[in-house]
């Protein structure tokens, strides 16, 4: 874990890994990249925000009462799918286009997250880093509030 690139938004090529022993590792001309994701930039807070309200509504309208079991899972879904969003759309910025299978579609299998740090917006409009560095979804959505911004790296994203 731990960030690699400069600045707040970075790409790179990921170094691919041959785990066969064979000389073609991406026969599809799919290269993999690792993204660093300022949380301003891309907007991830109000997205977070429409993406966990669009879920909750949705359910609450059939399930009165959600376990903290269910909330946790639904505010695990908005965050990978606001980064998912994010990311495609720094790629688009950069020429590129992720390329995902049907299975890899899902919460958590479209790249490695790490390096998340949620992000708090001060009253004079400054945003200031809160808390510790997280290594997961799983770690960073106990504090998570729907709407607050997060900065995250996205690694292994397959791209063309």
């Amino acid at each position: 874990a731990g960030q690699v690139g400069s600045g707040p938004n970075w790409i790179e090529r990921s170094f691919p890994v041959d785990v066969l022993g064979t000389s073609n590792v991406d026969p599809k001309k799919v290269d993999d990249y690792n993204l660093g994701i300022c949380g301003q930039s891309y907007q991830v807070g109000p997205l977070g925000a429409r993406m966990y309200e669009a879920i909750t509504r949705n359910v609450n309208s059939s399930v009165q009462l959600a376990t903290p079991e269910i909330t946790k899972a639904y505010k695990v879904y908005a965050m990978d799918f606001t980064a998912k969003e994010a990311v495609r759309a720094a790629l688009k910025q950069n020429g590129l286009e992720m390329v995902l299978t049907e299975e890899e579609e899902d919460e958590g299998m479209w790249a490695d997250i790490d390096s998340i740090r949620l992000l708090t917006t001060n009253e004079d409009g400054s945003v200031t880093v809160t808390g510790p560095l997280y290594d997961s979804w799983q770690d960073a959505v106990d504090v998570w509030k729907p709407g607050q911004a997060f900065h995250f790296v996205a690694r292994q994203v397959p791209a063309k």
